[in-house]
């Protein structure tokens, strides 16, 4: 049912909602973004304040200071480094640019926080977006000496909101369907498994190890590629 949801009414969607839930979506036309707010109260839908091409930007930045498969190869660390303007450091831990989270949640949320209250996110983004974990913005800019190594004192967004994030919002029907019912035959754990390569890119033990071991255990284990 979630590789193939049945799309939603709009008043569809606001019933299946809580009273502290929020569903907020992110579309691009062009090189216009708009954000759209659902509440069991109102309806808000707005265009961004940026550039669809100037929020892919900073997404990229954001990125290139968490993930660090993004330095890996000539033309991708040229890319990060002309984009944050910093090399990873002496153990490879890509810089973290707070000013890039700050903006981008500037883009992206402040404009709906008189709407939102104290509402959690349900965050539904797509295209370029969709590569953004929404959970490592910041509501406030750090100091400009803050260093880009130090994630101490910066001001995450998952202080003040539980968020989610959404494949579709036809989803949310599946997922709020409180009679659904499992058909299951045994319970079943997925971990994903990020398949790491280290510091130099080059260590590839994570490749060479698909599955956990058999315990035993009625429940079923299994280790998968992240998608």
């Amino acid at each position: 049912r979630l590789s193939d949801p049945q799309p939603l009414s709009l008043e569809a969607a606001r019933k299946l909602l809580a009273s502290d839930d929020a569903l907020v979506q992110f579309v691009s036309i062009g090189d216009t973004s708009y954000v759209s707010l659902v509440t069991g109260e109102k309806t808000v839908w707005r265009a961004l304040s940026k550039p669809t091409k100037e929020i892919s930007q900073l997404v990229h930045k954001l990125r290139c200071g968490l993930d660090s498969s993004e330095w890996i190869g000539e033309e991708k660390s040229l890319r990060c480094l002309g984009l944050v303007g910093q090399a990873p450091d002496a153990q490879g831990v890509p810089p973290f640019d707070g000013q890039a989270a700050a903006e981008l949640y500037d883009i992206l949320l402040r404009p709906l926080e008189a709407e939102l209250g104290n509402k959690r996110l349900l965050l539904v983004p797509s295209g370029i977006l969709t590569k953004l974990p929404f959970q490592v913005l910041v509501v406030r800019a750090p100091a400009a000496d803050h260093a880009r190594f130090d994630a101490r004192g910066l001001d995450w967004l998952i202080k003040y909101r539980a968020t989610s994030v959404l494949p579709s919002v036809a989803s949310l029907g599946v997922l709020k369907d409180r009679n659904a019912k499992s058909r299951a035959r045994q319970p079943y754990l997925a971990v994903s498994n990020p398949l790491l390569t280290g510091s130099d890119g080059k260590d590839l033990r994570a490749f060479e190890v698909k599955t956990c071991a058999d315990t035993g255990a009625p429940m079923l284990v299994a280790s998968v590629p992240s998608l």
